[in-house]
Formats: structure tokens, C-alpha cells, sequence
């Protein structure tokens, strides 16, 4: 065995999470990360070394839209809007089921609104940017971000 020098080092040992897919962090808001979990639930917490469990804050939960039954599937990408000390938009990727047969799942990215300025989001406000048909329950990447273009 090769030693590199190189250590692995638990940033918030004193926190976890449900098999998470995702994280991020509001441009020029250091001071809370989120944490997108594969069965539909983002959840923050502060930016702090010693942060614990109890201080993670549920920000939006659409659990009973995704289906992450499939090994593949569920809440797999997170981002928020490259303009957020303006625009508290949350855009979530994820299976849902499909119409079975030869559609076994839709991915879906959604767009989500908050209602008290970023602290959570508003699940009624999902809107469907674009949808997909899977033909197989795996290979369904879904990873979202925004370039520095904004787009």
C-alpha cells in the first residue's frame, strides 16, 4: 500500500443524513448548507464545524412525488439560483414513477418558489421545466448546477 500523505476528514462529524445525492449553497450565503436526500427531502444546516443534529431544519420535503425504489432512481440532483440573494428559486432533479412497461420512471426537474425568503420552499409551487421517460430503472443521472453564465 502506497501512503499518499493524503487524509480523509469528516467535515461535520456530528451530523447525518439519509443516503444524500446532493448538496449546496446559496452564491454569497455561506452560512447554511443543503443537503438533498434520495428519497425527496432537503434538509440545512449551519456552515459550523460543531454543528449538530438537532439544529438541521427541514427546507423542503416532496417524498411522496419521488420514487427512488429503483436502485438508480429518487432525489438526485440539487441547485439553486446562480442570481439567490434575489431570486429563492430551488431546483430539484428526480425519478417519479412512470406508467410501468416500457416507462418504469420519468425524471423530472422542477423549479420550487420559497415563501419566507429562502428559509424553506414551497412543494405546491413545483414547476415542471422538463420531463424525460426512462426506459430502465438505472443510468438515470441526474445532476444539476448552473454555469457561470447562469445558465
Amino acid at each position: 500500500m502506497i501512503n499518499s500523505g493524503v487524509q480523509i476528514v469528516r467535515a461535520f462529524p456530528n451530523i447525518t443524513f439519509a443516503n444524500p445525492t446532493a448538496m449546496a449553497q446559496g452564491v454569497g450565503d455561506p452560512a447554511r448548507i443543503l443537503i438533498l436526500e434520495k428519497a425527496g427531502r432537503v434538509r440545512a444546516f449551519p456552515n459550523q464545524a460543531n454543528v449538530m443534529n438537532g439544529q438541521i431544519t427541514p427546507v423542503l420535503d416532496v417524498s411522496t412525488r419521488v420514487d427512488n425504489t429503483q436502485n438508480e432512481g429518487g432525489a438526485l440532483g440539487l441547485a439553486l439560483h446562480p442570481q439567490w440573494a434575489t431570486r429563492k428559486e430551488l431546483f430539484l432533479s428526480y425519478t417519479r414513477a412512470g406508467r410501468g412497461g416500457s416507462v418504469p420512471l420519468v425524471s423530472v426537474i422542477s423549479r420550487f418558489r420559497s415563501n419566507d425568503n429562502g428559509v424553506t420552499f414551497d412543494p405546491n409551487s413545483e414547476e415542471r421545466l422538463l420531463q424525460l421517460d426512462q426506459p430502465y430503472t438505472n443510468h438515470n443521472g441526474g445532476n444539476i448546477a448552473f454555469g457561470p453564465d447562469g445558465f
